[in-house]
């Protein structure tokens, strides 16, 4: 696993495109989830199996789905991502991409001498 990763989500496209963990064309097709459009935002749910699908690619699937699913032990076809994984729904809304969301939420430097502290975002303290 690539030492870059929030849950799956890579913090760097450059150790995430070395990291061997799909093909080269699964990796590209993964990391061009940041420049995909939002899904219009509506009141309708969508299964993780058919988020990821429609953000990260079908061969995501093999590598997302273990790390998500497994925390419920639920069938990913009818596990719901707004019950299960609404930060995931809110960063394509808010941020249009799941990784930029995700990206958005590293810790920054302090612009104080010292060691970097934890700020707020939406979720809470990170």
């Amino acid at each position: 696993m690539p030492p870059d990763l929030k849950l799956f989500v890579p913090l760097s496209d450059e150790t995430f495109m070395n990291s061997g963990l799909l093909s080269e064309s699964g990796l590209r097709r993964f990391l061009e989830e940041q420049h995909l459009p939002p899904r219009p935002a509506d009141d309708s749910d969508e299964s993780l199996a058919a988020f990821v699908r429609r953000r990260f690619g079908e061969e995501a699937l093999d590598f997302v789905v273990p790390m998500m699913a497994g925390i419920y032990m639920a069938d990913p076809e009818t596990l719901s991502m707004r019950a299960t994984f609404p930060q995931y729904l809110a960063f394509e809304q808010t941020d249009g991409s799941v990784i930029q969301g995700s990206g958005a939420l590293r810790p920054r430097p302090s612009s104080r001498d010292g060691p970097v502290r934890p700020y707020l975002c939406r979720f809470g303290a990170v």
